[in-house]
């Protein structure tokens, strides 16, 4: 076992691992002090030994140190002590990614093996396993966009969510790039890290809001914030 660094997380309570025994060791001085007194207005001083023949002052004794130790120990508890080291991995550093990924019925398209939707599911989970350090998060959209996975260090619930999405992922048929836009920026922290949306479609912005809203998050974001946009767009089948 490491003891190295000893310390209190709480050091704010040791003054109870202090004053809550003198207090208590107080009482008990007075209490005796009391019982003493009573014991003398009851009966005269030849007949104590016999009224006070079963009282046991070594016991008495042993149960105020042991309340006294307990109140010291409570407050060296709500102190905290602990000691040791313990290396962490932290997660500051990296980006947060969030992928918009398209999952309309014109993804089922079988021009690439074994469809476009599975192939970028794939392009995915390829990207995440090479850049980990990050947090990552999914939005589906279709003819409207929800949150997936929200940003997050775990990447097996990242792989859950994203393996669980197809054509009916997205109730609403349609290609709405603006909608998925806005909803990955709306899943963004806005602080100093780096941020990157990666965009995977394979269709036009049927609703002609992508640019649009491209443009608004641009404008939106402070200069502090560093934004990256990629967009992957899946081949279409000649007709």
């Amino acid at each position: 076992m490491n003891f190295a660094n000893p310390h209190f997380a709480e050091p704010h309570w040791l003054w109870l691992a202090v004053l809550a025994p003198l207090l208590l060791a107080g009482l008990q001085r007075y209490s005796a002090w009391a019982r003493g007194k009573q014991l003398a207005q009851l009966a005269a001083p030849q007949f104590l030994d016999g009224l006070t023949g079963s009282y046991s002052p070594a016991r008495r004794a042993i149960k105020n140190v042991l309340l006294v130790l307990a109140a010291a120990g409570v407050g060296l508890a709500l102190a905290r002590p602990q000691w040791g080291e313990q290396a962490e991995t932290s997660h500051l550093l990296g980006q947060d990614t969030l992928f918009i990924l398209d999952c309309s019925r014109s993804m089922l398209a079988s021009d690439v093996t074994p469809n476009r939707l599975q192939r970028a599911k794939l392009a995915i989970l390829d990207y995440v396993q090479r850049s980990s350090g990050g947090r990552v998060g999914l939005v589906a959209f279709a003819g409207q966009a929800f949150l997936q996975c929200p940003l997050t260090f775990d990447y097996g619930a990242f792989r859950d969510a994203l393996i669980a999405i197809d054509d009916r992922t997205i109730p609403i048929p349609g290609t709405d790039i603006g909608r998925g836009l806005d909803e990955a920026y709306r899943a963004m922290d806005k602080g100093e890290r780096r941020k990157v949306l990666v965009l995977l479609t394979d269709g036009e912005d049927l609703e002609k809001g992508g640019v649009r809203i491209a443009e608004a998050l641009a404008k939106q974001t402070s200069s502090s914030s560093r934004w990256g946009l990629a967009r992957r767009q899946a081949r279409r089948s000649r007709s």
